[in-house]
């Protein structure tokens, strides 16, 4: 990565103190995000900000009202039409998800607008051209079809803890959130993309070939923990030296999934927290029970996070299989 010359090592993975500064601003401005939902509780007075400084959050009241648009900020602030603290927010999640992958792969992103025309959009190539001879034009075969899907996640903090000024406990109701809306994020995304007919290879070469005419701009392949560990460790390093990007993600286990980013269109509703102190909660935890949980008698809160996606593919994008190679 480039930027400024003081340099450090996390892990194999080389930042530079740019970077570095960026990622804490981002994951402070979508703490600062979730402590302002907290601070607009049903339960407190109707003056928000007064309550989100009394509680100790007055050091990032003032992002609340910064530009849309600012240095630090990503594409998504502009996209998602709100302050910088949703729009961080929203940045910080797709750090950990699949959106975040595709995007700087090369997918297309624009703000969600179920009411707006609809988009058809191609892979258009260049070409070079004779004098006096014809142009080829490229068609726009992007089909964008069916209604977004809302992905959501919510997790129960007791009051005490959504109280707390401690950074700590701010960052930890932050981090489980993220987790749980990026899981979801990611198991919409992949069920977009796997959403036609297998193919009847797992091979990475053989799906990769069948993407774009076999000519992708952004190669991507995504799998399982387990597919990606089948395949051998000298196609994997060619496939890098090629430029594919590989991706593992849990929500693509059992699958293979070879795609062309530049063919991707995410049309993005960003992200959305509500809170909730007299709810009776269905704790179903992924269908292990439904036993009732009533926030108002456990003193407790609970904290949604919810984000509108539709994924559109371009003619032959995407191409996956079932198994491993």
């Amino acid at each position: 990565m480039t930027g400024a010359r003081d340099g450090r090592t996390l892990g194999t993975m080389r930042y530079e103190s740019s970077d570095l500064v960026r990622k804490t601003e981002l994951d402070r401005r979508a703490t600062g995000a979730i402590a302002w939902a907290l601070s607009q509780d049903s339960w407190l007075t109707s003056d928000a900000e007064g309550n989100f400084r009394e509680r100790g959050f007055g050091h990032l009241a003032h992002l609340q009202t910064k530009a849309a648009v600012s240095p630090l900020a990503s594409s998504h602030e502009a996209l998602a039409g709100g302050g910088a603290l949703e729009a961080a927010l929203t940045g910080v999640i797709d750090s950990q998800s699949l959106v975040g992958a595709l995007t700087a792969a090369g997918a297309l992103t624009v703000p969600l607008d179920p009411s707006g025309p609809k988009l058809f959009v191609g892979t258009v190539t260049g070409h070079t051209v004779a004098e006096a001879a014809s142009k080829p034009i490229s068609s726009l075969d992007f089909t964008v079809t069916g209604r977004p899907t809302k992905a959501a996640a919510t997790v129960v903090v007791t009051a005490e803890a959504g109280r707390s000024i401690a950074g700590s406990v701010q960052d930890a109701i932050r981090g489980r959130l993220v987790q749980a809306a990026a899981r979801e994020i990611d198991a919409v995304v992949v069920a977009a993309l796997t959403g036609g007919t297998p193919a009847a290879s797992s091979d990475p070469g053989v799906l990769l070939a069948a993407v774009t005419g076999g000519q992708p701009l952004r190669p991507m392949l995504i799998g399982g923990f387990a597919e990606l560990l089948a395949i051998d460790g000298s196609t994997l390093r060619a496939l890098r030296d090629l430029g594919v990007v590989i991706i593992q993600s849990p929500a693509a286990a059992g699958q293979l999934v070879a795609l062309d980013a530049a063919g991707i269109l995410i049309r993005d509703g960003g992200v959305v927290v509500q809170t909730s102190r007299s709810a009776t909660l269905a704790m179903d935890d992924g269908g292990a029970g439904t036993a009732n949980y009533s926030l108002f008698q456990r003193n407790a809160i609970g904290l949604r996070a919810e984000r509108w996606l539709a994924i559109d593919l371009a003619t032959d994008a995407v191409a996956f299989a079932v198994g491993s190679p």
